[in-house]
């Protein structure tokens, strides 16, 4: 992507940030690194004036070389800071983030992020987290956006400040309530994605035991105990839904999941755990009880990716 004149060729991703963005008369873009989204800002009319900001020397150096090139030198300033710092209060209606993870995202807007009429943000993870973020500081999650640029799937966000804290389900704060109510197709192509890597990994979890109750998405109920090989009837370490069904006193069609029973604390004896799970075609749905946390978090994703997807 090189700038020359007023024939800035965008990526993807910089062209959604750009698309997205309001028109303001001031706006600042934070770690601007070459200052490309800046010139693209100017360059289609969506700021009259923009301050540049990024922590390191070399590439604002960069960035001032760029904006001269650009021609826009009269409309772009720079300035070498951390995050919002060189930024005065209430100097700039639009703050635009992009090209960092959102721990980074959350502690630059700090307490300012109801400060600015509004924010474009693209970060590059912790999407679920910053989404809560805004909804406790106050800030409206106006639109949200999408693309897939060399095999990377990139959002963005554009947010305005409210008057009141809202809430999301939790499928909604991983995944994008406005993404999901329009089903995006770039966000189903990610939710697959996601879908078939989690679905891949399950089955390999060593931590995940195998409930002594379980109760299906039909309401059915069922329980079970085993003691040593009876709770693994293949002695491979997978209970599959099949034996769950035979095992127990659930009667339902077996599911091709299988999951890990192999733990220190289950070889032998009489499974204590209790999770609540559903073993029919749609896999589990909810869980509880005692897994480690990894495996948790790896359910607990694969839940909230199979409620997205329900949405399409």
């Amino acid at each position: 992507m090189e700038p020359g004149g007023n024939n800035l060729k965008l990526g993807k991703r910089l062209k959604k940030i750009v698309d997205m963005a309001p028109v303001v008369d001031n706006a600042c873009d934070i770690g601007c690194d070459h200052a490309y989204a800046s010139i693209a800002l100017a360059e289609r009319g969506k700021a009259k004036r923009i301050i540049a900001c990024d922590l390191r020397p070399l590439p604002l150096e960069r960035a001032k070389e760029n904006i001269r090139a650009a021609g826009f030198s009269e409309r772009i300033e720079t300035r070498q800071g951390d995050g919002l710092d060189p930024v005065g209060f209430r100097e700039t209606e639009l703050a635009l983030i992009s090209g960092m993870g959102g721990d980074l995202m959350m502690r630059i807007l700090g307490g300012r992020a109801g400060e600015f009429p509004y924010l474009l943000l693209s970060p590059h993870s912790r999407l679920r987290e910053l989404r809560v973020f805004l909804s406790r500081n106050a800030v409206e999650i106006l639109n949200e956006g999408m693309v897939e640029e060399d095999g990377k799937f990139y959002t963005v966000l554009l947010c305005g400040s409210s008057p009141v804290a809202w809430e999301y389900a939790d499928y909604e704060y991983a995944y994008g309530k406005h993404l999901l109510s329009r089903r995006d197709p770039v966000l189903y192509r990610y939710l697959l994605k996601e879908r078939e890597r989690m679905e891949g990994i399950l089955p390999s979890l060593p931590a995940l035991r195998f409930p002594a109750s379980f109760q299906s998405s039909e309401g059915l109920r069922g329980t079970a105990s085993w003691s040593g090989r009876d709770k693994d009837p293949a002695g491979d370490g997978f209970m599959s839904g099949e034996s769950l069904c035979s095992a127990g006193s659930l009667q339902c069609q077996s599911s091709e999941r299988r999951i890990n029973t192999s733990s220190d604390e289950t070889a032998g004896g009489t499974d204590q755990a209790v999770w609540t799970g559903n073993v029919l075609r749609e896999g589990l749905t909810e869980t509880g009880g005692a897994v480690s946390p990894g495996a948790r978090k790896i359910l607990n994703e694969y839940l909230l990716c199979r409620k997205a997807l329900m949405q399409y």
